[in-house]
């Protein structure tokens, strides 16, 4: 049993993982908690069905999704076994800055292991700037074109509206 767990422990930690180089805009757009739900129950049924049966079982009507629950959980055990396998925890922490949690709230959520560090998270948006910029270079490169008026608030208009 316990050589069953710790495989789907490593299974957890390479779907939660991303390999070098990959953009953190795909990391964004590939972010579903209910597909990790889904994926996590195929990939770790021993792992599921241990929290689901170790959770309680009451018929009156629970607030939290125990599932969800389970979720982060499951992330929390990838961060433990590498700390590059942390796309659960990128994304929550892109949300917390986003929702203006503070630096001292997003490092006692990191300290929990629910999210990546104030510095990190820091990092990451740094390295989707970046990777958006080349992305908006690409297209300006693509479709250069020249538009030119003799009114200077007619440009600023036309400018911010391409923005």
């Amino acid at each position: 049993m316990a050589e069953r767990v710790r495989g789907e422990g490593e299974t957890i930690q390479k779907y939660l993982s991303r390999p070098s180089g990959t953009p953190m805009t795909d990391v964004i757009h590939g972010f579903s908690v209910e597909t990790f739900q889904s994926d996590l129950k195929e990939l770790a049924p021993t792992i599921w069905k241990l929290l689901l049966n170790s959770s309680a079982k009451t018929d009156r009507q629970v607030r939290r999704n125990k599932e969800l629950v389970f979720v982060s959980i499951c992330a929390m055990i990838s961060m433990l076994r590498s700390q590059k396998a942390n796309n659960f925890q990128v994304v929550i922490g892109f949300f917390l800055l986003g929702s203006g949690a503070s630096k001292r709230e997003i490092e006692v959520i990191h300290h929990a292991g629910l999210s990546i560090s104030y510095n990190s998270i820091i990092d990451h948006i740094q390295l989707l700037a970046a990777e958006n910029l080349e992305r908006l270079q690409t297209v300006v490169k693509e479709y250069t074109c020249s538009i030119v008026w003799d009114n200077i608030k007619m440009t600023r208009y036309f400018i911010r509206y391409l923005a």
